[in-house]
């Protein structure tokens, strides 16, 4: 009866061991899986669509962004909705500016879209009631269209109410101004 229940222990000892040891191959070999889609699916679909750093700042690159805003600049036409409506051939068209707010939890973003703009600054003026903010900001060139580097104000500056926003792109001498308001709680 004893050499019964030794033979018992013996057996269940074994097997809980190659259980357990089933158990870690399992996570061994799923881990091993894991890494290896990671790889593939870095190496085949995400990397191409996010360069590394260092390509950010190759100067054939550079050289070539270059190219494309002295191009724009020497034809302020091109990659524009309208070319005989561009602000650097004298039409000061409001069309041409484009200001979209958003509100993202306690701060207020003020986005543009310059066409026909190369350079120049935007001045971006908001009132609501008596209180009133303003700032500046660089014209940053795009091929397709120019942006203004980016407005963003804490709602509890001014206040809830209807926000006037009022922005003025310059350049060459010429600005365009854009007003549109918005409703903040």
């Amino acid at each position: 009866m004893i050499l019964f229940i030794e033979d018992m222990l013996m057996r269940k000892k074994y097997t809980d061991s190659q259980k357990s040891a089933n158990i870690k191959r399992y996570i061994i070999l799923s881990s091993v899986v894991f890494v290896v889609v990671c790889l593939c699916l870095w190496f085949f679909v995400i990397k191409d669509n996010y360069p590394i750093g260092a390509e950010k700042n190759n100067p054939t690159q550079q050289a070539a962004d270059t190219q494309d805003k002295n191009d724009f600049i020497n034809n302020p036409g091109a990659g524009t909705p309208d070319p005989d409506n561009v602000l650097s051939n004298g039409n000061t068209d409001e069309s041409k500016v484009i200001v979209a707010t958003m509100i993202e939890g306690d701060s207020v973003t003020v986005s543009t879209k310059l066409y026909g703009y190369s350079d120049g600054s935007c001045l971006v003026e908001i009132t609501n009631g008596t209180k009133q903010h303003s700032e500046t900001a660089p014209i940053i060139f795009q091929p397709e269209y120019s942006t203004c580097a980016g407005f963003s104000v804490k709602s509890s500056k001014l206040g809830a109410g209807n926000w006037s926003i009022k922005l003025t792109a310059m350049s060459k001498g010429q600005s365009v101004v854009k007003t549109v308001t918005l409703v903040v709680l």
